[in-house]
């Protein structure tokens, strides 16, 4: 039998707890804030322990801060319908006034809070852009600082740009799959074209296509907006639809269509992950189309009959004289190679 046991961070609860301890004291939190001070006291009860520890060596805690933790404490064991716990604990809580020395302790902890990470949820705003790329042929996999997974399609790049409100990554060219690290206080958007897709805690692909923006989501949900502006629209960005898991869509200025997938639909489209493309039944010209993203072979069709011819099977991605191979035994098109670079497809006489 088998067990699972949780790890702590000691070192990123110590530090947000020191950044809640600092804003109480400040008296800077809004109707928003006491709500999410609640829900990460609720989280955990390493949460509240540490913060009562914490509270305890802080010279400079007086009666205000003491009833805003007081009335914090009763509203969390109001909500989770458990009484006692921490509003038991305040009891020897006060009074709390203790050494210069310690005073100096929990400053340093929040200076460092705020410094080293100034997000206490661990990772700092990026002092510069990043940019990502991916030539043609190739699929790259990295693991941004905030914890989130990408993985580059052919052709393809993104420029990542975090700051403190938000974990902002354009798409510049090409398509891209996000698997995202879960964190409500800076969303993850990521931007292609005059396209916006927001996520919170989710994984989905984004395709940018000249002014068509297509996203398929695999997990969670996401919120598509369009960040375009004219006299008449409100201010951007303006949300369009949001797309649950094994959807998918594509839109500009307006969602132009909006696809439900099975989970066998969602790994063919996404196929090139695994580094080969599948295809069921669509026309030559697309799969020409598809293949030519991930060579400098250009592909041409030169008979207008061969256009919809419907092409099923799997090709790895790149290897376009297999690809020619399959298509003359399997379909009855030839090819005809016109220097290195580029290739004819004909109809077999």
């Amino acid at each position: 039998m088998s067990s699972v046991i949780k790890i702590v961070d000691r070192q990123t609860v110590d530090a947000v707890a020191a950044s809640w301890l600092a804003q109480l004291d400040g008296g800077d939190l809004s109707p928003a804030d006491m709500a999410a001070f609640r829900e990460w006291l609720n989280r955990s009860p390493e949460h509240r322990e540490t913060l009562i520890r914490m509270a305890r060596v802080w010279s400079g805690l007086d009666a205000v801060i003491e009833a805003r933790l007081e009335k914090a404490f009763a509203e969390a064991e109001t909500q989770t319908c458990r009484p006692g716990g921490v509003t038991s604990a305040l009891a020897r809580l006060y009074p709390v006034r203790t050494s210069l020395t310690a005073a100096a302790s929990l400053f340093l902890l929040v200076f460092s809070a705020f410094v080293v990470a100034t997000d206490p949820f661990g990772f700092s705003a990026s002092s510069q852009k990043v940019v990502y790329a991916a030539a043609i042929g190739e699929q790259k996999e990295m693991r941004l600082e905030d914890g989130s997974n990408v993985r580059l399609n052919t052709d393809s790049s993104i420029e990542v740009d975090y700051s403190d409100e938000e974990r902002s990554v354009r798409l510049l060219e090409g398509e891209a799959w996000f698997d995202v690290a879960h964190n409500t206080k800076r969303p993850f958007v990521v931007y292609a074209g005059d396209g916006a897709v927001r996520a919170v805690g989710t994984s989905f692909a984004v395709r940018k296509r000249e002014n068509i923006v297509d996203v398929t989501v695999t997990s969670g949900r996401v919120v598509l907006s369009n960040l375009k502006r004219s006299v008449d629209d409100e201010p951007s960005p303006y949300p369009l639809a949001t797309l649950e898991a094994g959807h998918q869509a594509s839109f500009d200025e307006r969602v132009e269509s909006v696809e439900s997938l099975d989970s066998e639909e969602i790994d063919r489209k996404l196929s090139w992950r695994d580094g080969y493309l599948r295809f069921d039944g669509e026309p030559l010209s697309e799969v020409v189309n598809e293949i030519s993203r991930y060579t400098r072979v250009s592909i041409i069709i030169d008979d207008p009959a061969l256009q919809d011819l419907r092409i099923g099977g799997y090709f790895q991605t790149g290897d376009v004289n297999t690809m020619l191979d399959i298509l003359r035994q399997s379909f009855g098109v030839e090819h005809e190679w016109k220097g290195e670079e580029e290739v004819i497809l004909a109809a077999a006489e």
